[in-house]
Order: structure tokens, then sequence, then C-alpha cells
């Protein structure tokens, strides 16, 4: 240390200030170089967490402690584990789960069962801590035996009426063939489907095995409860394994591949399992659905008696039709609707008309009341193409209950000309029997049902717009979609879907041969109408080269370009007026 430059600096106050604010300058600099912060423009982290190891290993046998515990190479968080991470067999007692740090740790509360292995399936809990990459299907094995099971099964779990994937959807296995297995028993061995319906039952002993699918209410992992949805598989399962070979796709960047690479490989069967969920018929909920509108009819009436009753003035009944005026499709049925229940109706007090030429003809059309709703009636009639129609009521021609007259009520509607539509014929193959088809929107909606004649759905006067297809084997013959019942071993009705949308525009002819057994069925519905997508992955980096340039492989088999039938189109050019229609056929 100099001293003559401490005591010049004492006896210069300027000098001192200086010499202080360089010195914190210094500080600041330093500072600043041990600070810990992102470097700017960087990658973000997508990569899951790398399971690292674990105590007791992975794979070992003879085990005899309830606790164990995971190590991963980054921290990590653990998602909602009572529900997502599935332990086979199942536990009576609840264990305790933790995420502390780059471990998990798992504390059983039950025995060890002897000679067992147990299989600790984690679905899509575990992810890191910043980023949040989750590791898809990560599971981990141990045996109390002196060896570990290593069999799989795996397949799917959909929607029986819609094909849509089911996640979240517990799957079992039962060794015990008998029918009362699966409502008194738990389940031998579990999993749980992930975000597109797809399952794998791991660490399997060798043997012969029913198959479940359950959305599980109460965790007691048996079929106990009336308001779970179930599904059964009426085939015995018996587990195998085989070598197997795949190409697997070495990517240069994101458009440009480098190398197919053959790859040997254990296949695990059966691997292509389809479960069809379905909720099986209470026969107290139908009868309740059907009394409903009726119970909801007497209320209205009960109501507006008791308004009747407290005031002098008139209670007047409203009449209203449906369209109120506009456009009405040719083949839709015009709805007249009351705001109370009606004495007899005498069908003449409602007048329909028909526009020819600059006159107002008559028109007599059946009017029929709705089954269970008793304020609705229905017009039913075939309209004409490019026609004017009217329909009206004069004052105080019809009365309610109370009697009370109605107002005056009219529409005026117009039907589309023959040119606006689309027709579409479908010839049906690879299933016999009765069945029917339906015409969806974009939303999934049913726009249009025909039933199969001749092998052929006829679809006329279509709407130009974009359709789906979807046919239903009607087993019964009831024109209608049916679930199915364990307790008589019934399954659902099977649904099929043309797997592709079909585009129609005006005054066109579209015909499809469509094998409806071409395609798997876990495969048919089209991605547009598919609701139980799986959440699109979020890129997290900055530099998006990177990601492009990143070597990926490709292990799925893409299946989008298989032909599935035979179509055309042709639009109509025949003289205005002719009709186009093959009802007679």
């Amino acid at each position: 240390m100099n001293w003559n430059v401490i005591a010049d600096l004492i006896r210069n106050p300027l000098k001192m200030v200086i010499a202080a604010v360089y010195l914190l300058l210094i500080a600041c600099g330093c500072y600043a170089c041990a600070s810990i912060a992102s470097p700017e423009g960087g990658d973000f982290d997508y990569d899951p967490p790398e399971f690292v190891g674990s105590e007791p290993k992975l794979g070992a046998t003879l085990i005899n402690k309830n606790k164990i515990v995971l190590t991963f190479d980054e921290y990590i968080v653990l998602e909602k584990p009572n529900e997502k991470v599935i332990i086979t067999p199942p536990q009576k007692k609840p264990p305790v789960i933790k995420a502390y740090g780059k471990h998990i740790s798992v504390e059983l509360k039950d025995s060890l069962i002897p000679n067992t292995t147990y299989t600790f399936d984690f679905t899509d809990a575990i992810s890191d801590n910043n980023e949040k990459n989750t590791i898809e299907g990560f599971t981990y094995a141990f045996s109390t035996g002196n060896v570990i099971d290593s069999l799989v099964i795996a397949g799917c779990v959909l929607d029986a009426e819609n094909l849509e994937p089911m996640p979240n959807i517990m799957v079992g296995i039962h060794s015990d063939l008998s029918d009362t297995a699966f409502t008194t028993l738990p389940f031998l061995r579990t999993s749980q489907t992930n975000e597109s319906g797809r399952f794998w039952i791991r660490n399997v002993p060798p043997g012969t095995y029913h198959i479940f699918a359950l959305s599980e209410q109460n965790r007691n992992f048996r079929y106990d409860q009336p308001g779970e949805s179930i599904a059964f598989d009426d085939s015995l399962i018996v587990p195998s394994f085989e070598p197997a070979v795949r190409m697997d796709t070495i990517w240069r960047d994101s458009l440009i591949v480098d190398t197919l690479k053959e790859v040997h490989y254990t296949r695990f069967t059966p691997d292509n399992i389809v479960l069809r969920l379905f909720k099986p018929l209470i026969p107290a909920d139908t009868t309740q659905l059907a009394d409903q509108p009726k119970r909801e009819m007497r209320k209205k009436a009960k109501e507006s008696k008791q308004d009747s009753i407290q005031t002098d003035s008139i209670q007047w009944l409203e009449v209203s039709f449906q369209p109120a005026a506009g456009t009405l499709d040719v083949l839709d049925t015009l709805k007249i609707t009351f705001s109370d229940t009606i004495q007899a109706l005498d069908l003449q007090v409602i007048q329909i008309s028909q526009k020819v030429d600059t006159l107002w003809q008559k028109r007599d059309f059946p009017i029929v009341p709705d089954s269970l709703n008793p304020l609705l009636y229905y017009i039913q009639h075939d309209w004409s193409y490019g026609t004017e129609y009217r329909v009206q009521v004069d004052s105080a021609a019809i009365v309610d209950i109370h009697d009370n007259p109605n107002k005056p009520a009219a529409a005026t509607f117009k039907t589309p000309a023959e040119e606006f539509y689309a027709h579409l014929y479908v010839q049906i193959s690879g299933i016999t029997g009765h069945g029917f088809g339906q015409l969806l929107d974009a939303s999934g909606k049913v726009v249009r049902q025909t039933n199969l004649q001749n092998d052929e759905l006829i679809f006329e006067n279509l709407k130009p717009t974009k359709y789906y297809l979807r046919y239903i084997d009607d087993w019964n013959d009831n024109g209608q979609w049916d679930t199915g019942d364990y307790a008589t071993g019934l399954q659902p009705e099977p649904v099929y879907y043309f797997p592709v949308g079909i585009e129609l525009k005006g005054y066109m002819e579209h015909t499809e041969n469509w094998n409806v057994t071409a395609l798997p069925v876990e495969r048919q519905k089209p991605a547009e109408i598919t609701k139980n997508k799986p959440k699109e992955k979020q890129i997290k980096q900055r530099d998006r080269t990177t990601q492009k340039n990143r070597n990926t492989n490709n292990n799925g088999n893409n299946g989008n370009n298989e032909q599935q039938g035979n179509s055309s189109s042709r639009t109509l050019s025949s003289p205005a007026g002719q009709s186009l229609r093959r009802m007679s056929r």
C-alpha cells in the first residue's frame, strides 16, 4: 500500500472523489461479469428431462423395499401424481408420490406382493421445471421375485359412437376369465390412455387375458358404477413377441432426407387392439328422458293457467313458423310452434299457398303433431325447386286449452333453384346387413341421414359445401345408433368414417365407392372433425434454424396417401327444369 498516495488524497478532496467514483465503476464491472444471465439469441431448452438412474435400479429383481427414488438430469415438476401415475398392481392405499429437485420419490403404503412385477406408469406427469417439456410415457419397473415380466399389450380407445380418441381412460387386463371379474375384482395390470387415446400395458406376465377400458370414477379399478363408460374385447388376449425390422428416417433438415436406417427391434403383440368406449343404457334414465318433455309441458300449462287466473286481460295464443321468412330448403320440414297447448286443431285454418306466376294457389299438405311436444306441429312436404310459398293463420282461428284465441300469423319463403343443389351417391362395400349413412358438417353435426338401399347411400338436393360421411352398421334396423351392454355381452353398433371430406359444388353429381373396412377404424376419422387432438407442442427456441437442422427419427407410419375408394364428379348441364333425381333407381 502506497501511504504517500493516500496522504495526497487526504490533502486534496477533489482527487479523493474522483478515485472513489473510479473504484465504484470497477466494482460494477466486476459484478456484471459475475452475474448469471441467459445469452442473447440462444436456444430455449425443448428436450424433456432424461432418466439417469434410480434406487432400486430399473428392472431390478428380488426387491423388498417400499420406497423408490428416480433421478433425472435436470430439475423436474410432477403434475397431478394421484391422477396421472398408474401403479400396477393397483394399490388399495394411496401411495405418497413427491418431486424434489431432480428426483421423484414413491412410497408404497401396501405390502409388497411376492414374485410380482411392479410397474409405475407416469404417463405425461413429468416435465422439466423451466420449459415444461414433458416426458411422454415414462415407466419404471422392478420385481419382488427373481424375474421381471416384460410382455406388452398395446392399442387405442375410441368413443364407440363417433370414433373420437379417448384420453385419460383406464385400460386393464384380467387373467380371471369369468364374466364377473370386471365387476368384482381390481385389474391385474393397468395403464392409461394418452392424449391420442393410445395405451401400453407393460410388464405383463405370459398368460391368457381379457382386456377392458373404464372411465374410472372411484379409483377401485373395477366396473361398479352406473355412470362409468366401458369397453371390452370379445377375444382372448395372449401376449407374445417377435423380431421385427423398421426403417427409420434420418433428416438432414426439415425438408431433406439424409438416410434411411434399418432398425432391428422386438415387436410385442398384440399392439393394435381397438376398444370402443360406450356408456351402457340405464333403464331408469330412458324413462326419465321420455317423460321430461311431458313434464315440461304440464309445468308450462300450469304456469299459463295461473297467469290467466291472475289477470282479467286476454292471454293471446302465439303462433310462429320456422323459418319465419326467407329461404327454405326443398327437403326441410316447416315447423309450427304454439305458445301453449291447443285444443283440437282444424287443419283447414292453417292456409298454405304456392305462388304460380303472379297468383297464390291453395295447397293441401299434411300437418302432423310432434310425438312428444304438444306445442309443435310439422308441415311435411318435398317443396318444389325455385318456388315461393306462403303459410298463414287468421286471428282467433285456434284456441288453447284455456280458451285463449290466437293472434294472426303468416310467413313467406322461397326454395332455391334446382341448379343450386348437388347430389352424392355412395356405393358401400366391405359390410353386409342393415345400415344408414350420415352426412356431417364441419362441426361434426348430422345434417342428413339416409338408409342403405341396394348397397347404396343416396344423398340428393345437398347445399354446396364440404361434407363428412359416417356409416352406422344398424344391427337392429331401428334407424339410430345403439350402445352396448356388458351384462348381455352386446357390443355397441359399429361406426365407420369416410377418411376425407367431400367437397360438393352446385349442380354436381358426385359418386364414391367406399369399402368401409379397408382402413382400420382408428385411422378413419378425418382430422378436421376430430375434436380430441393432441396438444400442439410449442416450439421453444429463438433461433429456428437450429430446429430445422436437428436430426429426428420418424418411427411412425404415414397413412395419408392410402387410396380408400374411387370417386368421380361431374357438373350437370341438363336443360333448365330437367329433374336430376334418381329416386327411382
